[in-house]
């Protein structure tokens, strides 16, 4: 076990008895139900090892969708004309460290019905970056029926594959329970991407693919040390802040912008729940009103017993305070167009709009981290920032989907910040069960 050095040999070893025979491409997938040994933490993101293809290379997927968006903006389903394509390449793609991946052919085939072995390629084409198609789903032991589906990529949220169904109308997803069903493409769904590492990628000495020691990869980009600044840091890395579990969510003008990896929550642990406004004309975010206030509250709140600010979660201690970057450092927040035309599920619209000054904010719809939560507990959707439209705000349903509301309605919170340019790593690997710690 020690002399296989590469990914390929290690998986080839470890995983010997829940691989599946050459499939008709000379491709070998991980199959199961319950695998615990297949992690791999790259570039900041939790993965998964899907199959060893017949080229040397290993395919990956997310363990949990890095946003949630509709397919495409119409109702084509086309995936090499999809907004979810341009997401992946656009959004994500800069995310991580391309010199470990290769550039291959993606098979976004159409089928009508789900496979039971894989199709003559029909449509394929090459990118870095793109999902998992439904045979990849079936060869790991996924089905289209509830009872029969036994596989490990079942996380519990809705997400999309990269395969369609025929006259590009309809798009294959697996729902929470890890049923394969499909729906047009204006729905919304977790984006979960796929890429596949070289065949010459080895390991570091750390790690043995089990989620708390997931495989490292040599080359890939190194653990933050003591003294750096937080600003040169990856997305997707976890700090603790105030005592609370939180994510890179990306570094803007050297502000590193991060958000709570879970809903906020009472003393009782039961999540708060509070209305975006108070009226249905107070649809644009606003620290004077509604959960724009609840934020504002809690990062002015001078004591953990202050009556007049509204937030019974952990009270933000003034070391971490004062790490908190404000509109004086030049925060800004967006929630769409200011016509209130609505986005048309459009991600980029979602970056429109007059800037809102504030200190605390909500995730935008189609941003990195914005909808899926580490907790296998969630049980609450959660507010977004972005206009739905005149009348409706978007926000993120526990089981991954986005759904729209209007403002007088109650929903979960998740705080979104950014952080000073001088604060520091202090210690931590940046993982989730040992986040940085971090000072000024």
């Amino acid at each position: 076990l020690n002399d296989a050095r590469t990914l390929y040999e290690r998986v080839e070893l470890t995983l010997a008895d829940k691989l599946t025979d050459y499939d008709i491409d000379g491709t070998r997938y991980v199959s199961g139900e319950t695998i615990d040994n297949n992690y791999v933490w790259y570039s900041g993101k939790m993965w998964r090892i899907v199959a060893l293809n017949n080229d040397g290379t290993v395919k990956l997927v997310t363990q949990n969708a890095m946003t949630t968006i509709a397919w495409n903006t119409s109702e084509n389903a086309d995936y090499s004309k999809s907004q979810v394509r341009n997401w992946l390449n656009d959004e994500f793609l800069p995310t991580i460290n391309t010199d470990l991946i290769a550039d291959i052919e993606w098979d976004y085939t159409t089928y009508e019905n789900f496979p039971t072995s894989k199709l003559v390629t029909t449509n394929k084409l090459i990118d870095k970056v793109g999902l998992l198609s439904i045979y990849d789903y079936m060869m790991t032991g996924g089905n289209d029926n509830q009872n029969t589906s036994k596989t490990f990529l079942n996380n519990g949220y809705y997400w999309w594959t990269i395969s369609n169904k025929v006259n590009n109308f309809d798009v294959w997803r697996i729902d929470y329970s890890g049923c394969a069903i499909n729906n047009g493409p204006t729905y919304s769904s977790g984006t979960r991407p796929s890429v596949n590492l070289k065949s010459d990628i080895t390991l570091t000495s750390e790690g043995n693919g089990e989620i708390e020691t997931p495989y490292i990869l040599e080359g890939d980009t190194e653990v933050g040390q003591a003294n750096e600044l937080l600003s040169s840091r990856i997305s997707g890395e976890y700090i603790n802040f105030n005592n609370t579990k939180y994510r890179i969510v990306g570094i803007e003008n050297e502000l590193t912008k991060i958000t709570m990896a879970d809903y906020s929550k009472n003393q009782n642990t039961l999540v708060k729940l509070i209305p975006f406004g108070a009226s249905n004309d107070e649809l644009t975010f606003s620290p004077t009103y509604g959960v724009g206030k609840y934020l504002d509250n809690w990062y002015n709140a001078t004591s953990e017993n202050d009556t007049s600010k509204t937030y019974t979660g952990l009270y933000l201690e003034k070391t971490y305070k004062d790490m908190i970057a404000t509109p004086n450092d030049g925060v800004r927040w967006y929630a769409g167009p200011d016509d209130n035309s609505g986005i048309s599920s459009n991600y980029l619209k979602a970056q429109e709009g007059t800037p809102i000054e504030s200190t605390i904010g909500l995730g935008r719809y189609g941003e990195m981290f914005s909808t899926q939560f580490d907790s296998d507990g969630r049980s609450s959707e959660t507010w977004l920032i972005t206009k739905y439209n005149a009348t409706e705000i978007f926000g993120s349903h526990y089981l991954g989907n986005i759904f729209r509301s209007g403002p007088t309605y109650s929903h979960g919170v998740r705080p979104f910040m950014y952080l000073k340019s001088d604060v520091k790593i202090t210690g931590g690997s940046g993982m989730p069960h040992d986040p940085y710690t971090i000072s000024q």
